[in-house]
Order: C-alpha cells, then sequence, then structure tokens
C-alpha cells in the first residue's frame, strides 16, 4: 500500500491541456482558451463552475473560472515572455472546483502576442 505522499501524487489528475509555443521577439502573451464544462452551472449549489490553474514554462500564473457552459472563449493574459519555445499547462484544481461539476474538457488554446510597437502593445503591457 503507497504512503500518504504517493497516494496523493498517483490521484493527482493530469495536465487537461499541454501546448508549446514559439514568440520570434519579446511581447505582451494573450492565450483564448477554448473550454468548458458538464453540468457547470452558477445557480445550482456545488455545480457553479470547474476551476483551472494555468502554468507557463512550469510556473504558476493565474487561475481560470469556467462558468460559461459546455464550451467558451476565455481570453487571459499571459503577460511579458522573452523570446523562444514556451509552455503552457492547464489542470483541473480539484481543491478549488465543487466536487460535483461534471467532466472539463479544453478542446483548444490559440496563443497571440502584441511586441512592443504592436497596435495592442501598450494596452496590454
Amino acid at each position: 500500500m503507497p504512503g500518504p505522499l504517493l497516494a496523493l501524487l498517483l490521484a493527482a489528475p493530469g495536465p487537461l491541456h499541454e501546448s508549446a509555443f514559439h514568440l520570434d521577439r519579446p511581447g505582451e502573451v494573450v492565450a483564448t482558451v477554448t473550454a468548458g464544462c458538464d453540468g457547470c452551472d452558477w445557480a445550482v449549489h456545488g455545480h457553479e463552475a470547474a476551476v483551472l490553474s494555468l502554468a507557463v514554462d512550469g510556473r504558476y500564473s493565474q487561475h481560470l473560472v469556467l462558468f460559461r457552459g459546455e464550451s467558451a472563449g476565455y481570453p487571459v493574459l499571459l503577460g511579458a515572455l522573452g523570446p523562444g519555445e514556451h509552455r503552457l499547462c492547464l489542470t483541473l484544481d480539484a481543491r478549488r472546483s465543487p466536487p460535483a461539476v461534471g467532466p472539463v474538457r479544453v478542446a483548444g488554446v490559440a496563443v497571440s502576442a502584441a511586441g512592443a510597437g504592436d497596435p495592442d502593445h501598450e494596452a496590454l503591457a
């Protein structure tokens, strides 16, 4: 029988989504996460929303609350990133999600960046 720490690690859910993206130059990065959960309903106790944890390059970035039904786009600001390869990882935060939420799906993630001189750069920075 595994010890408590090993049991916790074995029970931890894997990522719902992982993707790599490349930036040619530094910029303010926005990821639009298309995701949803079955049975999420803000009006029903215990089914309010699913909470995802986002990590960029292995470091915690932020939480994203999925509250808009089975599939919706959620733009999130990942902040300023340098040029090169980056990795985005989304996992379900079971401690912050009600236990009765249905399955959570991430249909995709679109990443865009605004570098210095781009029209959106100042607003995003």
